[in-house]
């Protein structure tokens, strides 16, 4: 009997087609927002969280407006400490073939380059690295040199930096901090010369920590280690410690509130759709009043007719949700693929079971709730008024 019953609603809809399909669309439309908008948001998060994984849990860093190479020597005593690198880093304009752009300039202490690109997870794939003496020679990374200008950039070219001309002498990829993707090496008493305040200003550390050793009990020690060499009180600090976890947590915390409000707004689309289904289903309701007393006149229950309707409804919001996800992800993937050409930040489209399945069931659920008024007039309709109809 259920069976019959949802045949004759399917026949229905299908006598109706251009009317269902009008009401569909207020469903996929809200349905493939939000599977667009949820499922890049959780290819950005995948993505965030393999490129932050690639900088090691054992990786802490720390920055200030006042680092020098006396800190370094202070945090050599804290107990767990294998490696400090002291960086210079700055953004400055770059030139190279009649375009200009703002380029991450670090400056790595060429006595120690090694020990710093290991650190750092650099590692030079052509040429050489920049050394001591060289005054105007640079390394750049691969992404650099293919992607950021619209020529690719070869190994003895000249890029212009500070008025300066400096010759590209090798070639490096980065498997560890993103910000270095698309950067240049220069030796750190090079760069501070050139952009520094003074010979002995530092921007950041990076610090390599011994296995074994607790992250936040090691954070604390450097902080108070810190704090103690500058004289400062706990809250009064002018550094910050913190580890690759500490930046994953901030963007995924973003992320979240801007999926929230996006979500939110796209569900206005969900809350017109159902509208849109319930008029339909009333609409229905006024014109098979006559249809509806024959039902009841041939033995059809209550219970039965307001199946059919809310039969009907759901169907709408099914078919409704199976579009929008379809055209949701089709959104997602050409929007990740469009992100991938374009620009250098990390997006995907992430398919799951449970956006896919819990979209499709939602707009089920939305189709099948908006029906159940117009099913209960339908079922409350008495048999000789309804036969009475014109």
């Amino acid at each position: 009997m259920v069976f019959k019953l949802f045949r004759l609603s399917v026949n229905n809809l299908v006598h109706q087609k251009r009317r269902s399909w009008l009401t569909i669309i207020g469903i996929f439309i809200g349905i493939a927002s939000v599977v667009a908008l949820v499922s890049l948001g959780q290819g950005l998060e995948n993505s965030l969280v393999a490129e932050f994984e690639k900088l090691g849990a054992d990786k802490v860093f720390v920055e200030s407006s006042e680092l020098s190479e006396d800190d370094i020597a202070v945090i050599d005593q804290v107990r767990g400490v294998e490696t400090v690198t002291g960086l210079y880093q700055t953004t400055e304009p770059v030139s190279f073939d009649g375009q200009t752009g703002y380029i991450t300039i670090v400056g790595i202490p060429t006595e120690e380059k090694d020990l710093a690109m290991t650190t750092l997870s650099l590692s030079i794939t052509a040429g050489r690295n920049v050394r001591g003496p060289d005054r105007t020679s640079i390394a750049i990374s691969e992404t650099l040199a293919s992607s950021t200008f619209d020529s690719t950039i070869y190994e003895n070219d000249q890029l212009e930096i500070a008025e300066e001309r400096y010759r590209v002498v090798g070639t490096y990829e980065a498997t560890g901090d993103p910000s270095y993707d698309t950067s240049i090496l220069m030796p750190r008493d090079r760069v501070q010369e050139v952009f520094g305040e003074n010979d002995d200003v530092l921007s950041r550390l990076t610090l390599v920590i011994d296995e074994g050793i607790n992250r936040t009990d090691f954070i604390a020690d450097v902080e108070q280690q810190l704090r103690e060499d500058r004289g400062q009180e706990e809250g009064e600090e002018n550094f910050d410690v913190y580890t690759p976890q500490d930046i994953l947590d901030s963007f995924q915390n973003v992320i979240g509130l801007v999926q929230a409000i996006v979500l939110g707004i796209a569900s206005i689309s969900l809350l017109v759709g159902g509208i849109g289904i319930m008029n339909t289903m009333y609409t229905a309701v006024t014109e098979r009043t006559r249809e509806i007393g024959i039902m009841k006149a041939i033995g059809a229950t209550d219970r039965q007719i307001q199946t059919v309707f809310l039969f009907e409804s759901g169907i709408l919001g099914l078919i409704g949700g199976i579009v929008g996800v379809g055209v949701g992800l089709g959104l997602s993937f050409s929007a990740a693929v469009a992100a991938d050409t374009f620009t250098t930040v990390p997006v995907g489209a992430a398919v799951s079971l449970p956006l896919v399945g819990g979209a499709i069931l939602f707009s089920f659920l939305t189709g099948a709730v908006s029906g159940v008024l117009p099913a209960r007039k339908a079922a409350n309709l008495e048999p000789v008024d309804a036969l009475r109809q014109e």
